[in-house]
């Protein structure tokens, strides 16, 4: 059902016992400002919100270091080369 927000000061226990059967939308010079749901459609709503949650990549990067320090792993580094680049190349040709 949809609700003014003055209907539902008037009838705020009726709104409450109908939130319990179905989400309860409340208007605001017909813009919707709210909804009103029962407990356990709350909780299932926040436990599918968790499970959507992707893992960041610095969620990622922590995971690794606290694998790398259980298993007393050290990681090494290959030692950096550099490569050609041909786009500076032809930029230091057309400056000359």
């Amino acid at each position: 059902m949809k609700w003014t927000v003055a209907n539902a000061r008037r009838s705020f226990s009726r709104l409450l016992e109908e939130a319990r059967e179905e989400p309860q939308m409340l208007f605001n010079r017909h813009r919707h400002i709210a909804t009103v749901i029962a407990p356990d459609t709350f909780a299932q709503f926040m436990t599918w919100l968790q499970e959507r949650e992707v893992p960041t990549v610095e969620d990622a990067f922590a995971n690794l270091r606290q694998i790398l320090q259980e298993e007393d792993y050290e990681l090494t580094l290959p030692e950096r080369v550099d490569r050609s680049n041909s786009f500076s190349e032809v930029l230091d040709e057309l400056s000359d």
